[in-house]
């Protein structure tokens, strides 16, 4: 059994910069404190990328699609899936896609996080929740006179905090994007990256040919 949990300081994977220890990756066993409640195993479709079906996407209680095929990698950021999908998810949000970047945006200074929908993903049966504060990206713009958070590049930095006063205006990014990427039986494929990925810990066991997932301990984490 090959087991992965991933921790990186100042990363995507892992919020807590206050932290200590960085990256983990453990062969052969789990590290139950990483985790808490029950791990969901999932089988494999095809091994070679990892890949499992997913029961179905929802957000709150709008069923978006069932008998999903995906993937979990830590090479991808966001969580992609099949465009058509992707549009009906972003669209049970409030979202508007913007095609100057690929993704869709919200108006969070009018709908504020309490009042949007958690996606959930069954996997399994195994229930595996997105909050907003997880599905969205904060960026401010730097037109306006509040406080942004600049790097040394210039560039400007995303917050996924809670704390925001509806007078002033940012926009918020979905994190769920389009990506029509098909396996090898021509399959639509989901790609569940690193905003997933960073919420729920992941056990590759390559002995047994599945998937498992559980929540991390740094699922609250900001």
């Amino acid at each position: 059994m090959i087991i992965f949990y991933f921790e990186i300081i100042n990363g995507d994977l892992f919020r807590d910069t206050n932290a200590i220890t960085g990256s983990e990756l453990i062969f052969g066993g789990i590290d139950s404190s990483k985790f808490t409640g029950d791990i969901t195993y999932v089988p494999l479709v095809l091994t070679g990328y990892w890949e499992f079906q997913m029961t179905s996407v929802s957000v709150g209680s709008i069923l978006i699609n069932s008998s999903l095929y995906a993937i979990a990698d830590t090479g991808t950021t966001f969580i992609t899936g099949p465009a058509t999908q992707v549009e009906a998810l972003n669209s049970a949000l409030g979202g508007t896609y913007d095609s100057s970047v690929k993704m869709y945006t919200l108006n969070c200074s009018i709908n504020s996080f309490s009042s949007l929908p958690n996606v959930t993903f069954n996997i399994a049966g195994g229930i595996f929740t997105l909050t907003p504060s997880q599905y969205l990206v904060v960026y401010y713009d730097d037109s306006t006179d509040y406080n942004n958070s600049t790097n040394s590049d210039n560039s400007t930095s995303y917050d996924n905090s809670t704390n925001y006063d509806n007078s002033t205006s940012y926009i918020c990014y979905s994190v769920f994007t389009p990506c029509n990427t098909n396996d090898s039986y021509n399959n639509s494929i989901w790609i569940l990256g690193d905003y997933f990925l960073r919420r729920y810990y992941s056990i590759f066991d390559i002995v047994n040919n599945r998937i498992g997932f559980a929540q991390s301990i740094s699922y609250n984490s900001e």
